[in-house]
């Protein structure tokens, strides 16, 4: 793993997840966001690295690939920034599940990256240099 400031980088293997939720949770705990903030970061950042490693990457979990973690900040919102080489997946486009609908008529699947959204206040997705890029933001108060 490499660690600086604002980025973290590691592998895209399961083992590696505490660090990346550490990583974001002690940025967002720096800069004095409330505790419900940071659990929701918490929860944002296992979901969308879960979600890499098992439905993004489809190497094996030794290989080289690599998850990078960035986190930046406003006056007002703190934001994070995943990027993987998985192949092109826009989960903003996703359709979300309906919690309304009953148990027993509930379709599996979708619902992490559901609660993603309704945890932050922001979500949106790039392709940027052949790489996806989901920057997920979180106001401070």
């Amino acid at each position: 793993m490499a660690f600086s400031q604002n980025s973290l980088r590691i592998p895209a293997s399961i083992e590696h997840m505490r660090a990346a939720v550490l990583f974001v949770s002690e940025a967002a705990e720096e800069l004095g966001m409330h505790a419900e903030g940071i659990h929701h970061c918490q929860i944002a950042v296992e979901e969308v690295v879960t979600n890499i490693i098992q439905h993004g990457y489809t190497t094996p979990i030794d290989s080289d690939n690599v998850i990078d973690i960035e986190v930046r900040h406003t006056h007002a919102d703190f934001v994070i920034i995943i990027f993987d080489d998985a192949p092109p997946y826009d989960p903003t486009k996703r359709r979300d599940p309906n919690p309304a609908a009953l148990l027993e008529d509930r379709k599996s699947g979708g619902w992490g990256v559901y609660f993603v959204k309704q945890y932050m206040d922001s979500v949106t997705y790039q392709r940027v240099n052949n790489r996806n890029r989901l920057m997920l933001t979180k106001r401070l108060r």
